[in-house]
């Protein structure tokens, strides 16, 4: 093979290798991808946990009956509210007519809190509807401003926490890279000083030979 033929193929390895290396920084098992924030209304206390992926979604199965989750984008991302306990009025729409229902004398918010219901701003949205003539869908409306405000207030803490580890896994996908390039070039010379020894080019002819 001579250098051009090298230099090629060096290129066509070098795109998938790039796009693998890549690939691999956004596994598990080489940089952990779930995140949680719990927080707790009643000692107004928030922190971060990094976990993979898999016991991300173990803790949300076997904790759901203890915390309210509030909505994110992120499917990597969960965020749990514990002590919800705050004075709130809970509305479910109709089965049967465009009207909200009110069910404050039947659930609140501690009670909600112990369903499988996810919380998006005031907007709730429960797996499965909690009452014969009610939707999974409802919201919430908080009773006292005070209690909407340090509600909010934790929310916006809670999201503060989460991490953008996106430069950390270029690092990882380009030390990958740098690493994969480099055995291969390391094993490209050995194979070329086994079968040619420590020449480097094709042997020049003598003048007049």
């Amino acid at each position: 093979m001579n250098k051009q033929q090298y230099i090629r193929l060096s290129i066509v390895l070098a795109v998938p290798t790039l796009l693998f290396s890549f690939w691999l920084a956004q596994q598990d098992f080489l940089f952990n991808r779930g995140q949680l924030v719990s927080c707790s209304i009643g000692a107004d206390f928030c922190y971060q946990e990094q976990m993979p992926l898999s016991e991300l979604e173990k803790y949300a199965t076997k904790n759901a009956d203890i915390f309210i989750e509030h909505h994110l984008s992120s499917p990597e991302s969960l965020l749990a509210v514990y002590d919800f306990n705050l004075p709130v009025k809970i509305y479910f729409n109709s089965l049967y007519t465009s009207e909200e229902i009110e069910v404050t004398d039947l659930i609140n918010g501690k009670m909600l809190s112990r369903k499988p219901c996810v919380l998006s701003s005031l907007e709730l949205m429960c797996e499965n509807s909690l009452f014969p003539t009610t939707s999974s869908v409802g919201r919430i409306e908080f009773v006292y401003s005070d209690d909407e405000a340090k509600y909010n207030d934790i929310i916006r803490e809670a999201k503060s926490h989460f991490e953008d580890y996106f430069l950390i896994r270029t690092a990882i996908g380009s030390g990958l890279f740098l690493s994969i390039a480099a055995s291969y070039l390391v094993f490209s010379w050995l194979v070329h000083f086994i079968i040619y020894g420590t020449k480097i080019g094709s042997k020049k002819k003598r003048p007049y030979q």
